[in-house]
């Protein structure tokens, strides 16, 4: 029997926002966000919303990210870290980042194809 994958996700969107980073010890980082689509209808009308999720891609294949333009199709599998702070008001934020395994350009199809 094969072996559950726990806190792993696989996600398709849009680049936007990437930003690399290359550190004095020869590591690197790629931090860019995905941007997710959806449609909602209501009462007859369609609305259009995005969401934009951020991702961290460290080491070789960050330096990948360079060479990407910005709203490229892209898959990617990912981890989530939680992470926490204490905000100058001394409370404590939690969040997550979701640090990327691997990554796919993945082919563009229409919208009225993908539907």
């Amino acid at each position: 029997m094969k072996k559950a994958i726990k806190n792993s996700v696989v996600i398709s969107g849009r680049t936007a926002n990437v930003e690399v980073r290359s550190f004095s010890t020869g590591k690197s980082v790629a931090r860019f966000s995905l941007a997710l689509n959806r449609t909602e209808k209501k009462d007859g009308q369609e609305t259009k919303h995005t969401c934009f999720i951020p991702f961290e891609c460290w080491r070789n294949g960050a330096e990948a990210f360079k060479d990407l333009e910005k709203g490229q199709l892209i898959t990617v599998e990912a981890f989530a870290r939680p992470e926490s702070y204490t905000d100058k008001n001394g409370k404590t934020q939690n969040h997550v980042v979701w640090v990327v395994n691997k990554y796919y350009a993945t082919p563009d199809i229409p919208e009225e194809e993908a539907k």
